[in-house]
């Protein structure tokens, strides 16, 4: 990957997220480090994350000025109840500045095994002192994390005209 981005910045997701183009649009706009942070009501109300599945994606906290401050990767019911009800997650919908490469470097494995971005995310934070902005939104994402998603999906997206 570090061929490939350079110096430039980079947007990063995940395969299995179907994300609003305004989310992907205004992240790309920002041609800075940042993220999109979904309302949960969006993603329970609009998308297709039962509020009980909450918790298997990063709650993000943000300052006043809308700069990320704290991601906790899979949270507690009772660590989203008390964020309350504008509490926003990350869908993993990024726009990283190179550094981030470093940082993945650098992290261990998780807990559960895993080499977790949100962890690099935090490295740079403390180390090179990135600030990433969070770009709110309260529009739907789709979630095929699971076999079972792929129902409810594909009928949400029948009627749904791509154009390139």
């Amino acid at each position: 990957a570090w061929e490939f981005i350079g110096d430039d910045h980079v947007l990063t997701l995940n395969g299995d997220n179907h994300y609003p183009a305004s989310a992907i649009q205004a992240l790309a706009a920002t041609d800075a480090p940042g993220l999109v942070g979904f309302s949960a009501e969006a993603l329970v109300a609009k998308g297709n994350v039962a509020a009980d599945r909450l918790g298997a994606f990063a709650l993000i906290a943000a300052d006043r000025d809308g700069m990320l401050t704290a991601i906790q990767e899979k949270p507690t019911d009772a660590v989203i109840a008390a964020a309350g009800p504008d509490a926003l997650f990350s869908m993993n919908l990024w726009a990283f500045s190179p550094v981030i490469l470093d940082a993945c470097t650098r992290i261990a494995s998780s807990p559960r095994g895993e080499l977790e971005l949100p962890d690099a995310v935090r490295s740079t934070m403390s180390v090179e002192r990135i600030r990433y902005r969070v770009l709110p939104s309260h529009d739907r994402v789709l979630d095929l994390s699971n076999r079972s998603d792929i129902a409810a999906v594909t009928a949400r997206l029948a009627d749904h005209v791509v154009t390139l």
